[in-house]
């Protein structure tokens, strides 16, 4: 790679760029001349002027997208670990000459072989040259041979223009460009857009509103002028704190990076072999400024501005309500009082749900139908005036339109920008459900799947199946066909309790079991950045509008309109810190056609018991419950599954988290306890600053109150020893609640041991 930019005859001109100014040495590289920024740091006051910003945006993505690029780069981690993939992004600067420019804690060190995906899903391969991270400033290079280009079909790419950020100023709008979470091959997703504001200029670097998660690293941060003037870097806890190196660093690191010069104090060590010998390089601490919500993307004169698109919207929404607290949004979609909300975030053992009108009333509404995979659950209001939301209308829109949240008092929510043109949110990797079994497909009259192997410890083993067994069904469908198993697991998500149809012998009987987790690897699935609150059920959806409009979970279910107040679609899930998904007016009129009819993946809604949602947890050969998070179910507003990598294990953890709320609760189901008296061990994880919040834990007959005890950090968890219970054969349910409301959640908690106390 290396000698093919010497066989260029570059070396001696670069050289010469050692003495001459950073612009001067890039024009000697052909690339684009530096230009300054120019753009309008006004909020918008009119819908005119937020059409102008609309239209520029459209524009740019279009001009933008074909110079950016995702990245992964394999190295050694030793120690018998298996290799680990960096993911990220970056941005060309020179097709020419191949280079590439990203983030040091991307590239890590120069010389590392690179895959580079092009904007369309093209692969070439190229290799990291100099490296830079020293605190907050965080750049490199990659270079490419350019003839690999010659022989391959693409689509057209674009070089990314330099910009000036010593001009850039707070409240000037940018776009931020990256791979979020990593490179999607299958389907392709080119690199989604964001836009933001400026919300302060360090010098070294910038920060912004412009929202942004793992992967997008190393990618572009642009003006509306269409220039860099920003490496994406870094973010803080709120979604609106972001940081990007600001491109002057990159400049003043050029030529020593071209020379596979790596510094910095904080890049990682690595032997010849490209091992890792220390941990994954990070930035230091960005210091941000105070996220002020009177600012930046959501000014509140700019929402104000938005109102008069929202304004009829505002008569389509209604709140989901429990305990006087709201818990989602519902659209009307019928002028019967037929309402689509979203399932997941209503308690099953409610009989009726609690609705909000635009008008202040309170009323009951009647739980009808509940489409699984959408996450839709169908409500049937009282008789009334009232006005659905026009779903039989479908208005196509392109990336970059300016998208708005409704709720039902006709006020913005919150804006953003459509992020691509066309996403399919299939299940992540986290959420899709494990059985745990191979099996081979059987053309026998009845069909079926003979069990070839059981992993051990997984639902399939835990609920008794074995080597030989043949699966008939599934919640009552047969499995007909190659991949029939494969194919009816994939629309069931992981902690659904399922019922298994089996052949032994010349037994058949029916049993029951909670669909797992899939066990992966932390270092090979980086699991992002979770202190965004967002959904429990965020994937999974099939056909979905993509938008940088950050709602909090309890703002889902409404209508998303455009700048004409047209229907575009309904928000069904936050899904991380950077998108929010809508199902758009198709997939709304399908599934409501369903719902009304029955079909696949439909059921009605009937109040549950907890018992009947979870397998029974059974006692090991002690004597001891073993209460996992993963076999928990959880209610209320805030708390979730977490994924928290375990250094120790070079795995990741399944704990729960979020734990915000004294209307969240934790439960368990106990298979027909043993009377007596038990010793309650917690094993959790908090940071200092976190402890000393407060729980309760309890059955029907007591309960222990105790505080979350501070660990070595928020990964390492120890188990502690809070208390004794006495259990009888009719305490059934634990359950584990946090005491007092707060921002912060109150830990992370792992498991539960009920140990039994022996004379």
């Amino acid at each position: 790679m290396l000698d093919a930019l010497k066989s260029r005859n570059l070396w001696p001109q670069l050289i010469r760029s050692h003495v001459l100014s950073p612009c001067f040495a890039l024009t000697i590289l052909a690339f684009s001349p530096l230009a300054s920024a120019s753009i309008d740091e006004d909020s918008f006051e009119t819908i005119e002027e937020a059409r102008d910003i609309e239209k520029t945006v459209i524009g740019l993505i279009d001009e933008l997208r074909p110079s950016v690029v995702g990245l992964e780069i394999s190295f050694s981690q030793g120690r018998g670990r298996p290799p680990a993939i960096a993911g990220g992004s970056g941005s060309i600067i020179d097709l020419e000459n191949g280079l590439i420019l990203t983030a040091g804690h991307v590239g890590r060190t120069a010389h590392l072989p690179v895959k580079i995906f092009l904007h369309d899903g093209t692969r070439i391969d190229g290799e990291t040259l100099g490296q830079y991270l020293d605190g907050q400033e965080d750049c490199g290079l990659i270079a490419f041979d350019p003839k690999q280009l010659e022989t391959i079909e693409h689509a057209p790419l674009a070089e990314a223009r330099l910009g000036d950020s010593t001009k850039v100023e707070v409240g000037d709008w940018v776009l931020a460009f990256g791979h979020t979470h990593g490179v999607e091959t299958q389907p392709w997703r080119p690199p989604p857009a964001r836009i933001g504001r400026i919300t302060g200029n360090h010098d070294y670097v910038l920060t912004m509103d412009s929202p942004l998660n793992v992967g997008d690293s190393g990618g572009p941060l642009f003006t509306l002028d269409g220039l860099i003037v920003g490496i994406n870097e870094s973010v803080a806890r709120h979604p609106h704190e972001n940081a990007a190196t600001a491109i002057e660093v990159a400049l003043d690191r050029f030529d020593q990076m071209l020379f596979c010069v790596s510094g910095g104090a904080t890049l990682p060590k690595l032997e010849n072999d490209f091992q890792l010998l220390n941990d994954v390089p990070s930035t230091s601490p960005i210091i941000f400024d105070p996220y002020d919500a009177r600012s930046g993307r959501d000014e509140p004169s700019m929402l104000n501005v938005l109102t008069s698109a929202t304004w009829d919207a505002g008569d389509w929404v209604v709140r989901i309500m429990s305990g006087g607290q709201q818990i989602s949004l519902g659209l009307i979609v019928d002028e019967s009082g037929l309402v689509l909300t979203k399932a997941s975030e209503i308690d099953p053992r409610n009989e009726s749900i609690e609705v909000g009108t635009a008008s202040g009333l309170l009323i009951k509404a009647r739980p009808l139908a509940l489409d699984g995979k959408l996450d839709l659950l169908l409500l049937q209001l009282p008789p009334g005036d009232w006005t659905a939301a026009p779903i039989d209308e479908d208005h196509s829109i392109d990336a970059g339109t300016i998208l708005i949240s409704a709720g039902p008092d006709a006020q913005a929510i919150s804006f953003g920008i459509c992020e691509l043109d066309t996403y399919k949110s299939d299940l992540s990797f986290y959420d899709r459900a494990f059985l745990g079994v191979g099996s081979t497909p059987l053309d026998s009259r009845e069909g079926g799947a003979m069990i070839q192997q059981v992993v051990p410890g997984s639902s399939a083993s835990r609920s008794g199946i074995r080597t030989g067994d043949i699966i008939l069904s599934i919640d009552q469908k047969p499995l007909r066909g190659r991949d029939a198993l494969i194919k009816a697991l994939s629309g069931y998500r992981a902690g659904d309790t399922i019922e298994i149809s089996r052949r032994r012998g010349e037994l058949v009987d029916v049993i029951r079991t909670r669909l797992g987790y899939r066990n992966f690897s932390a270092f090979e699935n980086e699991v992002g950045n979770f202190a965004s609150r967002v959904n429990r059920h965020d994937t999974g959806f099939g056909e979905v509008i993509q938008h940088d409009g950050l709602l909090l979970p309890n703002q889902c279910g409404g209508a998303l309109v455009d700048l004409g107040g047209r229907f575009i679609g309904m928000n069904i899930a936050r899904s991380d810190r950077t998108k929010t998904f809508a199902l758009p007016g198709a997939v709304i009129r399908s599934a409501l056609k369903r719902m009304r009819q029955g079909g696949d993946m439909i059921k009605a809604w009937k109040p549950q018991d907890p018992r009947s949602l979870q397998l029974p947890i059974k006692p090991n050969d002690r004597g001891v419950y073993r209460l996992d998070a993963s076999s928990a179910q959880l209610f209320g507003p805030s708390v979730q599954f977490e994924y928290l990598p375990s250094r120790r294990m070079n795995r990741t953890q399944i704990c729960i988290g979020a734990l915000r709320s004294t209307r969240d609760e934790v439960l368990w189901v106990l298979d027909d306890p043993s009377p007596g008296a038990y010793e309650i061990w917690v094993e959790q994880s908090c940071d200092n600053e976190a402890a000393g919040r407060s729980y309760e834990l309890g059955t029907s007959r007591g309960s222990i109150d105790s505080v979350a005890l501070p660990t070595a950090n928020w990964f390492e968890p120890r188990p502690i020893m809070i208390g004794e219970l006495e259990l009888s054969q009719d305490d059934p349910v634990v359950t584990f609640q946090p005491m007092q409301d707060s921002e912060q959640s109150l830990m992370f908690l792992h498991r539960i041991e009920l140990r039994p106390i022996t004379d």
